[in-house]
This record gives C-alpha cells, sequence and structure tokens, in this order.
C-alpha cells in the first residue's frame, strides 16, 4: 500500500497532483491506513475513492497489472478487446467482455437493434423511442495562457479576448436547443444570446505573431476552436488554429505552445471531486497559470476544506472559478444537453437497475 502511493506520486500522470496532499503513509493492518497529510486534510475520504487510488497489484517482475475491472486483452488497428480482471479488488463486471471494432469508413452505415440510444448517432432512426433529457454538469470553456511571451502576458489584453470571446455567438454546428451559456460549471443562462456592447481590438497593438488556437478531436471543440480563430482574423488579430489528437493535446510540451486552448470538463456525481480533479489535476490549467496564482490556488483550495458545511465548501469553489474568470485565465462558454432516447417497452424500473446502459448490439450493413 505504501509503494502504491509513492507510485501514484512519482507518476508523471495529471493525477500526481491529487495526491501531493499526502505526506507519508503507515499500514497499521491489512485494511487500516494511517495518512499524514500537508494539506487539503478535510479532502481525504473523498481523495480515497477517486479512482487512480484503488490498490494497483504489482506481479513478480514488477509489473503493475493495474487495479481496473477490466484489463486490456488485445489491441490491434482493427480491434480492442477488454476482458474483465479476476484480480479486481472491486466487484467483478456484469459483463465478461467489451470488444470496441474499427470498422473504418463504414462507421455510420448500421440499423439500430437496441432499446437505448443517443439521438445524434442515429438521426432519422428515433421514432419508436421515448426521450429522456437533462444538462451535463461542467462546461465546454477558454483557457488563455498567461505564461506566453508578449501580447498574451499582458493582463488587459487578455481580459479584453476574454470578453470578447463570452461575445461569440454559437457556431453555426451546433444546435442551439442543444446548448446553453454557461456562467461557470455548475452555473448557467437559458438563454444562447449574449448582450452588451461588442468587443474590439482597434485600440490595441497586434500580436508580434499569430495567436494559436488549440483544441482536441472533439466535434463541438473543433467548431469553438475555429470560429474563434476566424473571429479573431475578422477583428484584426491574426490567429491560427490547431488540432491535436489525444494523448499529445493533454502534454505539458503542447498546452504550453498555446496562447488559447478550447477544452471542457464533465463533472461526476460528487461534485467536490470533480472540482479538486479540474483546479489541481487539469494539465491545461496548470499551464496558464504562474507560479504566484499557483501559490493563490493551493491557499483558496486549503480554505475550502476548513469548512465542515459541504454547500460552503461548494460556494468556496465556485469562488475561486470565478477568481480565475477575473485575472483573464478562464472563460466559461456553453453547456450541453444530455439526450437519450428509449424504446417505450422499457420502464423506469428496468431503467433504473441497468444505469441507462442497453447491452444490445447495432447491425452493421454489408458494404
Amino acid at each position: 500500500m505504501q509503494a502504491h502511493f509513492a507510485r501514484l506520486q512519482a507518476s508523471d500522470s495529471s493525477n500526481r497532483r491529487l495526491f501531493e496532499c499526502i505526506e507519508a503513509v503507515v499500514v497499521l493492518a491489512p485494511l487500516r491506513l494511517k495518512l499524514t497529510t500537508n494539506a487539503t486534510a478535510g479532502f481525504i475520504p473523498t481523495l480515497l475513492t477517486q479512482k487512480a487510488a484503488g490498490i494497483s497489484k504489482v506481479s513478480r517482475d514488477g509489473r503493475i497489472l493495474g487495479a481496473g475491472a477490466f484489463r486490456l486483452d488485445e489491441h490491434t488497428e482493427w480491434l480492442t478487446r477488454l476482458s474483465a480482471f479476476d484480480q479486481y479488488h472491486g466487484y467483478r463486471p456484469w459483463l465478461d467482455a467489451v470488444e470496441i471494432w474499427n470498422i473504418g469508413d463504414q462507421a455510420m452505415d448500421f440499423e439500430v437493434s437496441s432499446d437505448v440510444v443517443h439521438p445524434w448517432l442515429v438521426p432519422g432512426q428515433t421514432a419508436p423511442f421515448s426521450q429522456f433529457e437533462s444538462w451535463e454538469k461542467g462546461c465546454e470553456y477558454a483557457l488563455l495562457n498567461e505564461n506566453r511571451a508578449g501580447w498574451m502576458a499582458v493582463p488587459a489584453h487578455r481580459l479584453r479576448l476574454s470578453a470578447f470571446i463570452r461575445q461569440l455567438p454559437l457556431p453555426a454546428a451546433m444546435v442551439p436547443a442543444g446548448y446553453r451559456v454557461a456562467k461557470g460549471m455548475l452555473q448557467s443562462d437559458l438563454s444562447c444570446h449574449h448582450t452588451g456592447v461588442a468587443v474590439d481590438f482597434s485600440d490595441l497593438p497586434a500580436p508580434d505573431a499569430p495567436l494559436s488556437v488549440l483544441t482536441c478531436q472533439l466535434r463541438d471543440h473543433i467548431a469553438l476552436a475555429e470560429q474563434l480563430a476566424a473571429a479573431l482574423n475578422a477583428a484584426g488579430i491574426p490567429a491560427t488554429c490547431c488540432v491535436e489528437t489525444f494523448p499529445d493535446f493533454n502534454r505539458t510540451e503542447c498546452l504550453t505552445q498555446a496562447d488559447i486552448i478550447i477544452s471542457g470538463e464533465v463533472f461526476g456525481e460528487d461534485a467536490e471531486l470533480s472540482w479538486m480533479e479540474w483546479l489541481k489535476a487539469s494539465t491545461a490549467l496548470a499551464v496558464c497559470l504562474q507560479p504566484q496564482q499557483q501559490t493563490r490556488l493551493r491557499r483558496e483550495l486549503e480554505t475550502v476544506f476548513l469548512s465542515d458545511n459541504l454547500a460552503e465548501r461548494l460556494d468556496k469553489f465556485q469562488e475561486i472559478e470565478q477568481w480565475l474568470v477575473d485575472i483573464g485565465i478562464y472563460r466559461p462558454l456553453w453547456q450541453n444537453r444530455q439526450q437519450l432516447n428509449v424504446r417505450s417497452h422499457l420502464n423506469g424500473v428496468s431503467l433504473l437497475a441497468n444505469g441507462w446502459i442497453d447491452f444490445s448490439r447495432v447491425v452493421f450493413s454489408s458494404p
């Protein structure tokens, strides 16, 4: 167990930053640990529920077997196969295996043979389904990199840029009914329209080099990044758009070269853990903050856990988020509407029991 936490703290994963608060681990008994912390002691019970905290197993030759419910059995150009991991420390999965097939340019040529579908996947085939929807927690956002030299290092420039980004309309590729304006990770405005005096850059100097807008290969993020680059160019601020694949997008050396990062965060059921994962373990956010801001962020997070009241702690997280907006580092953009279409013969009990997951199949048409 001691070795497990030592590995977490020594790894190059973004999760490492979450576990920096653990100073020492003493094993008192097989099922009893003593943890000494140097910060955010009140976060430890929640931290130990985080997925990376699961105890890993080590083989005789020193290889880490992992602690996940599935193990990777096969990975080729056409097939990725995951099988239930018998040595997993938690509950055994209901599924024996999961196969993910890459069928190339035939990927959208299939007929639905399923009781639960996402409507965007099968447009025109959802007539027999009832629709359920909710708003996703978290948001898509822009990060402005203060660590870039020149134009981006000037606070007034970033604040003007942040206001400009906020006023951009929803890209044409994103259907208005599926989005609402994000005021924060957990705050929103039902309207998709912005008001106020249009922001312009006519009184600001142009950057020495085009601003780099970086995002990853997600449809909405690409639409937002391309729209922003085009809008900046039209406003007299030269800009380029770059789309990176994972895991390259999330590497520090890639993110540090970007002036503006378009990304997103999806919060889970535990809002407190989600806040900490974003504020502490987001590589993109980390590269945009200067050392003194990192110091203040750590100090602010420490004050969060001085309260025993969850509602007060969540309010404090939102105050930290607003601080990031105020200093021109972060700008929340849009929240997504989650939709799921379900066949009428499925009732609420069956949906609840199966967690809205349908293990039926799709049938691909022959070429």
